[in-house]
């Protein structure tokens, strides 16, 4: 794993910001859904709003997951990385 992330760290930079941004976008352009149930006219307009407001929900979602999963994994590169350094130099002593 350690070879691989030496070998692509910026593809993973780049996929890491893009996901970053594309939740930002997802954040800042919800459209304003409880003044649209407020004043929808019909049922079609209200399934309409519930189905974007359910595909937003599930964007957002799934992005404050794959953020989360891919911190665990660079602090679990990070410890692996200090926790050698730190038997290297024990060991040398």
């Amino acid at each position: 794993m350690k070879a691989i992330l030496k070998k692509y760290w910026l593809f993973f930079l780049i996929i890491i910001t893009l996901m970053n941004a594309s939740g930002y976008y997802c954040i800042k352009n919800v459209p304003d859904f409880l003044d649209i149930y407020e004043h929808a006219e019909s049922e079609a307009v209200l399934q309409t709003a519930w189905a974007k407001e359910s595909i937003y929900d599930i964007l957002v979602g799934l992005l404050v997951i794959l953020n989360g999963c891919l911190a665990v994994v660079f602090l679990m590169l990070l410890s692996g990385i200090l926790l050698n350094v730190k038997v290297l130099t024990l060991s040398k002593k």
